[in-house]
Order: structure tokens, then sequence, then C-alpha cells
């Protein structure tokens, strides 16, 4: 072999060395929150695939077959924890080679076990953080990037958790009362006294229960009830006609796509109406 043809044969290892290199990072995530998190630190570098159809609620998902071939094709994979994604335990097996995410890592959950971490400024820069370390873990080359980019985010969030505060430290002593526990953390965070009618994992009031509710609604003069944004039940229509009671709806962010600013936004949006819904009439009219 002439040195010639040594010096070509050793570029051309080295480019496709560096054509390997440079492959994009394949990032897939469970659901639109974690896309949106996981978008505000890969910028426009990389492309995040969602698993969970947008319109999908990932409650009652079940995997398809095309899952698998998505779990292949990923470097990494963001999920939630918390059991949210435990349709996907079979399947993991499948795609031994995968880099997990796991972004209630370090978290205390909620019992009975609550998976709804994703609803509030604090749990989110958590969540943010776990993705920030693992994609600068997984690929150091782009550390700084991911660092910027999700500094800048971070600062956003903290920017509405002091919103947060300050809005809701003054209506602590306000009943907070929910249709489910979906916001929780949110009302553990904050520190709101939650009221909550369907215990996780029930989709039915007990007659026993309904009572309790009624009585507690009538005792504490609470005038609203807050549900999942989208949601229509024989039980609101209920509530609403025989209590006079006001529905209010709050975003949960899972059955729609979420970009980094709409997520934000929606955080905004569901703090005014929890405002407005625990504000008692005598402090409006001030």
């Amino acid at each position: 072999m002439t040195f010639q043809k040594a010096v070509l044969l050793l570029a051309l290892y080295l480019s496709l060395q560096s054509t390997a290199l440079a492959k994009p990072l394949s990032v897939l995530v469970t659901f639109a929150p974690l896309s949106a998190l996981a978008q505000a630190i890969v910028g426009q570098t990389t492309s995040v695939q969602l698993l969970v159809p947008p319109k999908s609620a990932i409650h009652d998902y079940q995997a398809r077959p095309g899952d698998v071939l998505k779990l292949r094709q990923a470097d990494v994979l963001i999920c939630n924890g918390f059991g949210l994604e435990a349709f996907l335990e079979p399947l993991m097996t499948t795609a031994e080679a995968l880099t997990t995410i796991t972004t209630s890592a370090g978290l205390t959950p909620l019992q009975p076990l609550n998976p709804h971490i994703w609803l509030d400024p604090q749990s989110l820069s958590h969540q943010l953080e776990v993705i920030t370390t693992g994609l600068k873990r997984y690929d150091p080359t782009q550390q700084t990037l991911y660092q910027r980019h999700s500094l800048n985010y971070l600062q956003q969030l903290a920017q509405l958790d002091y919103r947060y505060r300050a809005t809701l430290t003054p209506l602590s002593a306000q009943l907070f009362l929910t249709l489910d526990p979906a916001f929780a953390y949110l009302a553990h965070n904050y520190g709101l006294q939650q009221v909550v009618l369907l215990p996780l994992g029930e989709e039915q009031l007990t007659p026993q229960r309904l009572r309790q509710v009624i009585d507690i609604i009538r005792q504490q003069h609470i005038r609203t009830l807050f549900a999942p944004l989208g949601l229509e039940s024989g039980l609101l229509t209920i509530l609403r006609q025989d209590l006079g009671i006001k529905i209010q709806f709050l975003d949960t962010l899972e059955t729609h796509l979420v970009t980094p600013d709409s997520l934000l936004l929606a955080l905004r949006q569901n703090l005014a109406v929890i405002k407005a819904g625990l504000t008692p009439p005598a402090a409006k009219l001030t």
C-alpha cells in the first residue's frame, strides 16, 4: 500500500467516525409537558419525539407496536416516573441500550402514589434540572449549550414561582376544592388546604363521600370547585345546579401539544384561575 493510499484511507476512516459522532441526538419523551422541558434545554439542535400522542391521556394509554420501534431508535428516554409510565415496563427489555432519565428522581411522592409533578413551577424546576443533568452526562459535547438553555428557562420558572408564592400565600386560609388530586403537589408546595372529591384512581363518589363533601362546601362556604380543563360530567352538573357552586377549569397539560412558551403561559393562566376562584368576594371589591 502506497503512502498516499494510506493517507486517503485514514482520512476516510476519520470522516466516517466524525459522521457517526455528529449523529443528531434522538430524544424520546413520554408525554407533552416533558417535551416542553426537553425542547427548552436542547433548543433547535435536537428533535424531541413524543411517545404518547397529544390527544391521548397518558393515564389511559396502552402501548402500541410502533412504540417498540420508537424506543429502539431513541438514544434517550425522558419519563415522569411515580408509576405514570407503567405501560412501558414490558417494552423496556427491547431497548436495552436506551438511556432513561426519570424526572421524579429525588422527589418524595405524595401518597397514595401521585404522579402529577408537572403542574407547578417548583416541581417543574426540579424536573428541568434532572433532565439537564442527564443530557449533559449522555452528550458532554453539548453540555455548555444545555446548561445555558436550562438556566434561562429555570430563571423563567423561578419568576413564576415567586408569582405563585406572592399570589397564593394570602389565600392559604381558603379551601382549595378540586375534583381529583391532579394539583396536589401545587397545593402542597404553595400551602393551599386542598379538599379532593375523587381520590386517586376513583371515578365515582360514594354516597357517604358525597355527603361529606356537601357538608364541607356548606360549612366552609366554598364557592368554587376546580376541575381538569375540558372535563364535563354529571357530578359537576349536580354540584353546579344543586349547590350553586362555580366550576373553574385548570389545564393539566396532558392532552394537547405543549411548547416551552405555552407551558409557562398555561402555568400563568392556572394561577389566575385559582386566584379568581379562591379570593373572597369582599376582597375582590378592594
